[in-house]
């Protein structure tokens, strides 16, 4: 047990290293047991793309393996930690009672090199998470709490956080300004955060200097004022994605987050829209038709927007196009209000595929 644990030690002081874990899976093997393999098939299975031929294989080993043996190897770990996924041999991903973790996080991470946690059982529990030293051996945190959000504050407060790159659930207000002040969030890379924000908590957010954020969806939970205040973010210069559902846009307000210098590396953009009428009808997307960073993007969903004929097909026509990029502009509505005729629809359909996903 003693030589099984100096093994594990390793792993988990290396949780991107194959190697350590590939010289236990050796070990294992010759003691008979078929996680060796198994682990073996999980860390080639992570370096190979899902359309080879050794990817299927491997796949239906990997899956023989577990059917046989899965129940066996989950029996050696604790039982708040069996709602897990296995990735390159050990436990990852597992959902977690934010207590149990408090309490046991040093001997779970002697077990397994855990990475991303769902905390459950939330309720009023994260001051307790606050001082966990345990916070610093996971990458990302889902708070599993439901309506009204609870008092994240404290969470964002905890000097723990530093190698955390995501962050999804349910956010309070206050939290949001408490985690802009917080020095401890510069690996933080995702932003997935549910509630209701205002403008003064979006203005601390976006002038925090040291979140380097690549990914954000702030989805029905800013008000359309705040966009504004997000396209001129610092941390815009390192932002790919960003989501804004649910946020009722303008002409005006996508120009100037599709034109904004705060924003240059921008890839990806969905922002469904609230109010129909409200909505993108046509200048936006005809001045995004001209401009060189139309080249950028590889995902722009605009879906509820009263989006004219005339728009979309610049789009199509636009040099600066890139191929294979996605284009989500549904929810046409036909009838009097609609933009659109059927007949125009389908030109656009004829004219350029699959350009535009779900027209």
């Amino acid at each position: 047990m003693a030589d099984e644990q100096t093994f594990l030690d390793e792993i988990v002081a290396n949780p991107d290293d194959d190697i350590p874990r590939l010289i236990y899976a050796d070990w294992l093997e010759e003691q008979g047991n078929a996680r060796g393999e198994f682990i073996r098939v999980q860390c080639e299975l992570a370096t190979l793309r899902k359309t080879q031929t050794r990817y299927r294989e491997l796949r239906a080993r990997e899956q023989e393996l577990w059917l046989h043996h899965g129940a066996e190897w989950v029996k050696g770990f604790p039982y708040s930690l069996r709602r897990c996924v296995f990735r390159r041999g050990f436990i990852e991903e597992s959902a977690v009672a934010l207590s149990y973790f408090v309490r046991n996080w040093a001997k779970i991470c002697r077990l397994t090199p855990l990475r991303h946690v769902t905390f459950t059982q939330v309720r009023d529990q994260l001051k307790i998470l606050e001082d966990c030293p345990g916070l610093e051996k996971i990458n990302s945190i889902r708070l599993k709490n439901a309506y009204p959000a609870v008092d994240t504050r404290p969470l964002a407060r905890s000097p723990y956080l530093k190698n955390i790159e995501t962050i999804v659930g349910r956010w309070c207000d206050l939290g949001l300004t408490e985690l802009s002040k917080s020095t401890a969030v510069g690996s933080l890379r995702t932003l997935v955060l549910v509630g209701q924000y205002s403008i003064p908590a979006i203005e601390a957010f976006a002038d925090a200097p040291q979140l380097r954020l690549r990914h954000l969806d702030f989805s029905y939970g800013i008000p359309t004022r705040a966009v504004p205040v997000i396209a001129r973010a610092r941390f815009g210069q390192t932002l790919e994605e960003l989501v804004i559902n649910g946020v009722d846009i303008t002409d005006d307000i996508f120009i100037q987050l599709m034109e904004s210098p705060s924003l240059p590396v921008i890839k990806d953009l969905r922002a469904s829209n609230m109010d129909y009428q409200l909505g993108v009808h046509g200048p936006g997307l005809e001045a995004l038709a001209k401009n060189p960073r139309l080249a950028n993007l590889r995902v722009l969903s605009l879906t509820n927007h009263p989006l004219s004929f005339r728009s979309i097909e610049a789009i199509g026509n636009s040099p600066f196009r890139a191929k294979g990029t996605k284009f989500h502009f549904g929810f046409h509505r036909m009838g009097m209000n609609s933009p659109m005729t059927a007949a125009q629809i389908e030109s656009l359909r004829e004219r350029f595929g699959r350009t535009f996903g779900n027209l």
